[in-house]
């Protein structure tokens, strides 16, 4: 199975880390360009053909369909530029983190099959995999926390997205690097996208089955559903698609992905200003889109005072809020405005 490029913006008081946001994502922002919704297949080509060329991507496979069949599958534009091969309905894709979809699924089969359950503890079933919860004893990392993203993991770190894993198995990709895998809050209480605990899952289903994460998938999943193509693996094949830069022109090199069960894939930019915020916040505006402001409504102010004041002299602040027009959202009261210096003397 093959594996997209996304990315998500990150800054820093010293440097600004940006991942590049999906090109037709950027298109959309503008709502003067965004068209009404095609009518036609004929309409719908054209569309997609005019943000292939506005986006600079170099083509794109489309498939619709019903529940009776296909109602439309074509490819659109180029596969490989630089050999003028066209994009086709055979030609393989990335398709990133639609592949966490077959992790959950491979845990589902095997619940259905009574050999787990969903509450099983991680720990109990694979006590040799590291992490870190300290509310394990009250509330440990279960099964469906690895498949919902409630394990308070972080996200992949960056030196598990920088390793080019070719060759490497999926244990040794979970072993390589287990900073990630720390719960920041109890497990199950919130939800926070993770590409740390897919991986996990995937290493219960081999150690469940005795077979390789990917051949149970191919063997229970792509072959019965006809997805006679799919892998996880890189393919020599005419029909594998090249990835490209952001000007759609220059090649990007095939990169294996440490825990491929995630599916992920990021290309990570530095940006380096030292103090200059205002320049680093311009350059990521440029990047990341227009940030939208909220309402003046929305802002207000936490007040509060230190030192002696009288009643009189808290009345004309607040009136002086109110006549500037400032929203004051809290107003703390400190025993100093009715208890003097001299009393609290005398209090000892």
């Amino acid at each position: 199975m093959k594996r997209h490029m996304v990315a998500q913006p990150f800054k820093s008081f010293l440097l600004v880390l940006v991942f590049l946001l999906p090109a037709v994502a950027l298109a959309q922002n503008k709502k003067d360009e965004t068209p009404k919704p095609a009518q036609s297949l004929p309409e719908l080509r054209q569309q997609l053909e005019r943000i292939l060329a506005d986006t600079h991507t170099p083509g794109v496979s489309v498939a619709i369909v019903h529940r009776d069949g296909p109602e439309w599958i074509v490819g659109l534009g180029k596969s490989d530029v630089a050999s003028n091969h066209a994009t086709g309905p055979e030609t393989l894709f990335r398709i990133g983190s639609t592949s966490k979809a077959f992790a959950s699924l491979s845990i589902l089969k095997l619940v259905d099959e009574g050999k787990l359950s969903l509450q099983d503890t991680v720990h109990k079933l694979v006590p040799e995999i590291w992490f870190e919860n300290r509310w394990e004893s009250t509330d440990p990392v279960r099964v469906v926390d690895l498949l919902e993203h409630t394990t308070g993991w972080d996200d992949m770190h960056l030196p598990e997205y920088a390793k080019d894993a070719n060759g490497m198995t999926l244990r040794q990709g979970l072993d390589y690097y287990q900073r990630s895998r720390v719960s920041r809050w109890r497990p199950g209480t919130r939800m926070s996208y993770c590409n740390s605990g897919p991986p996990v899952a995937a290493y219960i289903v081999e150690k469940i089955t005795g077979q390789r994460f990917e051949d149970y998938v191919t063997a229970n999943f792509f072959v019965p559903i006809g997805m006679k193509t799919a892998t996880y693996f890189e393919q020599p094949s005419p029909q594998l698609t090249t990835l490209y830069e952001a000007d759609g022109k220059t090649p990007y090199p095939y990169w294996n992905i440490i825990e491929r069960p995630a599916g992920e894939r990021q290309d990570l930019y530095f940006f380096g200003y030292c103090h200059d915020y205002r320049k680093a916040l311009g350059d990521y505006v440029r990047v990341a889109g227009r940030i939208p402001l909220p309402p003046r409504f929305a802002f207000g102010a936490w007040w509060s005072r230190y030192w002696d004041y009288t009643d009189q002299e808290l009345d004309e602040l607040v009136r002086g809020f109110h006549e500037n027009d400032v929203p004051l959202d809290v107003l703390v009261i400190d025993m100093g405005w009715h208890i003097s210096k001299e009393q609290l003397t005398a209090l000892g």
